[in-house]
């Protein structure tokens, strides 16, 4: 009989005899792989076998964030101002005329909060965007109502998050903030707006 001493030389065994049990773990080097592409710190291996760079993260900008305070007058539409920009990362905003101009096409969304104080006594009051000084309502798909009621202790918060896709006129069209409210009185407004862009 042949004992194991007496082998020597290599054994080559048949194609398609090897199974994955017999690979010792964590022993297939890259160099063993077909997969195509460059194969290094920066890529991945794909489900198609290819090796690809990883995806750049989304970047929501431009985006802006200002915020504002002033008076508002009964049964008059008036616009909200702006004078605090904490952020504008493509100077989008025009903090001077308190209007945010779009400088690159795609979806953007918003969301501004406006509180307002006066006198007690409940009374509704709203809050609306305008495009190019004019109320505009089909460019915007809203989330949330626009209009809302002082308490009895005199205080209301109205907020509202909406999106619009722009396509074109760009550094020529504009959005602002216009607020109306019947409490009666001349009252308080302190409001906050956000707006980024998302693809």
């Amino acid at each position: 009989s042949i004992v194991a001493t007496q082998l020597t030389g290599t054994i080559t065994p048949s194609d398609n005899t090897v199974t994955t049990a017999k690979i010792v773990d964590a022993n297939v080097t890259l160099d063993k792989l077909s997969a195509t592409g460059t194969k290094d710190a920066t890529t991945f291996l794909r489900g198609d076998n290819s090796f690809q760079a990883v995806p750049a993260g989304v970047t929501n900008t431009p985006l802006f964030f200002v915020k504002g305070s002033g008076s508002v007058n009964n049964n008059s539409t008036t616009k909200l101002t702006f004078s605090n920009e904490i952020i504008d990362t493509d100077s989008n905003f025009d903090i001077t005329n308190s209007r945010w101009i779009p400088t690159e096409t795609g979806y953007y969304v918003h969301t501004f909060v406006n509180s307002m104080s006066g006198p007690t006594g409940e009374s509704s009051f709203s809050t609306y965007v305008y495009k190019n000084g004019s109320y505009v309502s089909g460019d915007f798909y809203n989330f949330g109502q626009n209009g809302y009621y002082f308490s009895t202790a005199g205080y209301g918060a109205n907020s509202n998050s909406w999106f619009v896709n722009i396509t074109g006129n760009l550094n020529s069209d504009y959005y602002e903030l216009y607020t109306i409210q019947y409490q009666g009185n001349t009252v308080s407004s302190n409001r906050n707006w956000l707006g980024y862009k998302i693809s």
